[in-house]
């Protein structure tokens, strides 16, 4: 195996097309009679403006793709959390920060609505994906929105409980969105022969408590009162690939242990979001790991999952809701 070196099973697109319909029919079901919703990261906690700013000091032989010369874009950031359904802000999960960079300069590899030069990174507070294969994703699927003994197999293998331990330790309560570091946890290309996994640290010292009586959306209201009085920073990462066999491109649930590399700097400035208008925003604006220049293109089995996943279920979410 080369570093970026991707490995396609045997039938995956039936079995791709498999955990869509899985999916989908999961979200009829559930929307039946009312406006459709993310099948994950449901709960949006806010769509606020941004800038990302490529630092001026990477090495050369790093500089290519959205990463080639020192520039600053607008961006947005959809935080959220991630589980399957609105839930309050208290319960344990993991939470998302969906960034879209605009006008950067190239072409998408796929279509977004929002222009052809967009390189989206998505990312969550979990280190890994879990299960990491394209196969086990769509057994993990059918037992989320099917029927839970399809689960059994995958948690009663050895080979799998340092994943799943990993994804049970990210079901924590989180005090504040702008204190959380974020992970891709899927591979990235990078150029053309380089593998990556986007990191994003804050800067903000862990400074918010967990109230005592939290509201069921206090994370937005503390990320409201936040953003009103002041900035917040962070700082993306590339996790480079350097062993194929210990940093694995077909399987995301063994996390990279290899240095990380600054190479971009987002800027949240202070703000008003929490409006009618932004909210709408929030639901109808898609991101997606494909949302991407060519040499940022998505790596491994479970990221072909989400190219189908992404695309088709946005596009059954604007027609369910009548959304141009």
């Amino acid at each position: 195996m080369k570093v970026a070196q991707e490995q396609v099973i045997e039938n995956e697109e039936a079995l791709i097309l498999d955990a869509y319909n899985v999916v989908r029919k999961s979200l009829e079901k559930k929307y039946a009679n009312t406006e459709m919703l993310r099948r994950f990261h449901a709960k949006g906690l806010g769509l606020v403006m941004a800038t990302f700013t490529v630092i001026d000091d990477i090495p050369e032989h790093l500089r290519t793709g959205l990463f080639k010369t020192p520039k600053t874009y607008n961006a947005w950031i959809r935080f959220s959390n991630a589980q399957p359904k609105v839930l309050d802000d208290e319960k344990k999960a993991p939470r998302g920060m969906a960034i879209k960079v605009i006008e950067a300069s190239g072409s998408n590899v796929h279509d977004d609505p929002m222009g052809a030069n967009t390189q989206d990174f998505v990312l969550t507070t979990n280190e890994i994906l879990f299960p990491g294969t394209v196969k086990l994703y769509l057994q993990s699927l059918k037992g989320l929105f099917g029927n839970f003994l399809y689960m059994i197999p995958i948690l009663l293998n050895p080979f799998n409980w340092k994943g799943a331990y990993s994804i049970f330790k990210g079901k924590k309560r989180v005090s504040n969105v702008l204190e959380e570091n974020y992970f891709s946890a899927t591979p990235y290309l990078f150029g053309q022969d380089k593998a990556v996994k986007w990191h994003i640290k804050t800067l903000k010292a862990k400074t918010s408590t967990f109230p005592q009586k939290p509201s069921a959306n206090f994370l937005t209201q503390r990320l409201r009162d936040d953003l009103s009085t002041q900035s917040a920073t962070f700082e993306l990462y590339a996790q480079f690939q350097s062993d194929p066999a210990k940093e694995p491109i077909e399987d995301t649930s063994i996390q990279w242990k290899t240095p990380l590399v600054k190479l971009a700097i987002i800027q949240i400035p202070s703000q008003t979001f929490d409006t009618d208008e932004r909210k709408k925003m929030s639901e109808q604006m898609r991101f997606s790991p494909w949302h991407c220049l060519p040499e940022h293109r998505p790596l491994g089995g479970n990221n072909r999952v989400r190219k189908v996943l992404y695309q088709e279920l946005a596009k059954l979410r604007s027609e369910w809701n009548k959304v141009n």
